[in-house]
């Protein structure tokens, strides 16, 4: 087996007498052109505007290599069936949760951090043309309490605006922050629950986010009408 490093000029061709029953082109910026001939000077394959992962499997006395560009291209070449599973150049270890954020997707609010508010809601607004995925809760309350997570088609009654883009260039959230004091629900549908310490933090992450589709919320509450609680909601909105 052999490894070969071949430079070649814009326009060049390139003739190496090798023989060979296994041929692979590792590494190539360029397309390039072969042509393989036998132990007799007759061409027996050929092969045009070829890149890296390109073999050929036959035997062969000699082959020519042409590029159109300037380039060095790495040959991998056996007297046998062999092949090489090495990854050329540089490999990029792709971070997918800074590109969503570089794309502008990703949020965070804060509903309910300030006055008597015993019940949080992230609603996505009729008409968004956004889908909604909620992937996390952080709660805290004033007093210890039981605790609900719900979806709802009710958008709660005070405003406290967008939720804001993890770029901070980056838009504001079609998706609102609501609060509310004893609201009655349509069409609920409970997710999760559980108990809350005064003065302390509980955190809910979805293991898989929870959609929430324009024209409805989801909320956090509590069971006391006299208790507050602050929340920050964790979501990605991606159109429909």
């Amino acid at each position: 087996m052999e490894n070969l490093r071949i430079t070649l000029a814009a326009g060049e061709t390139k003739v190496f007498v090798k023989a060979g029953r296994y041929f692979e082109i590792i590494d190539s910026t360029a397309a390039v052109t072969l042509a393989f001939y036998d132990s007799n000077g007759s061409q027996c394959d050929d092969a045009t505007n070829v890149l890296s992962g390109f073999f050929f499997s036959e035997s062969y006395a000699q082959f020519d290599i042409y590029s159109a560009t300037a380039q060095t291209v790495e040959i991998f070449l056996s007297s046998s069936a062999a092949g090489s599973k090495r990854q050329p150049g540089i490999v990029r270890v792709v971070d997918g949760e800074r590109d969503k954020v570089i794309s502008g997707v990703c949020f965070r609010g804060a509903p309910g951090n300030s006055g008597n508010a015993p019940v949080c809601q992230l609603f996505n607004p009729a008409g968004s043309g956004k889908n909604v995925f909620v992937q996390a809760v952080r709660a805290g309350a004033l007093n210890a309490d039981s605790w609900g997570i719900r979806t709802t088609t009710t958008p709660h009654t005070t405003s406290q605006g967008q939720g804001r883009n993890l770029d901070v260039t980056g838009a504001d959230s079609a998706a609102q922050m609501r609060v509310d004091v004893n609201p009655t629900p349509a069409n609920q549908r409970f997710l999760a629950s559980g108990y809350i310490a005064a003065s302390s933090d509980t955190v809910v992450i979805f293991p898989r986010p929870v959609i929430v589709r324009p024209g409805y919320g989801i909320d956090f509450y509590v069971g006391a009408a006299a208790n507050t609680i602050r929340t920050n909601f964790e979501w990605e909105e991606w159109p429909l």
